[in-house]
């Protein structure tokens, strides 16, 4: 299992992080295969609209108005300023 610990990093440390990703590899694969990949993450699984509809907002929105997100086509039974 993979250490789900969080780290944090100054924007001058991602700087020096080198990137391993192999896009030679990545370039080469058909969407199909990014597709099965993802389903084969369990962190990247697919959503559907009933998820979205039910998701919690994120915290920065929660005091948005409620009509600008209704607008956007998103809800919030938890907007503080019903």
């Amino acid at each position: 299992m993979k250490d789900r610990s969080l780290v944090k990093y100054t924007r001058e440390e991602l700087g020096q992080v080198p990137d391993e990703t192999d896009w030679e590899k990545v370039d080469a694969m058909t969407d199909e295969e990014v597709y099965q990949n993802a389903l084969n993450d369990e962190d990247a699984q697919p959503t559907d609209k009933t998820f979205w509809q039910t998701a919690p907002l994120p915290s920065y929105l929660m005091n948005v108005d409620s009509d600008i997100l209704k607008r956007k086509g998103v809800s919030n039974d938890e907007n503080a300023n019903d």
